[in-house]
């Protein structure tokens, strides 16, 4: 499976796509600079997803994605 997250930086929300159906559950973490945990939400995985991030402060953040057995993580940017 691959995936892309766009925008990125970002101001609102992000998308998360993947590159082939997924199904079950999607584990989302993530962490604000510091290594603090910031969101922990579990969803039904789907091949493409919005989430809001409007409640972020401005910062640089590492969001980590659990979905299908397989995890993958990134840098991302609120500005």
């Amino acid at each position: 499976i691959e995936w892309s997250l766009y925008p990125n930086p970002f101001s609102t929300h992000i998308n998360i796509d993947f590159s082939s159906p997924v199904s079950g559950d999607m584990q989302l973490m993530l962490f604000d600079a510091a290594g603090k945990l910031r969101i922990e939400k579990t969803m039904e995985a789907k091949q493409q997803q919005r989430i809001s991030m409007e409640h972020l402060v401005e910062g640089t953040y590492t969001i980590s994605i659990s979905v299908s057995e397989k995890s993958f993580s990134t840098q991302i940017l609120k500005y």
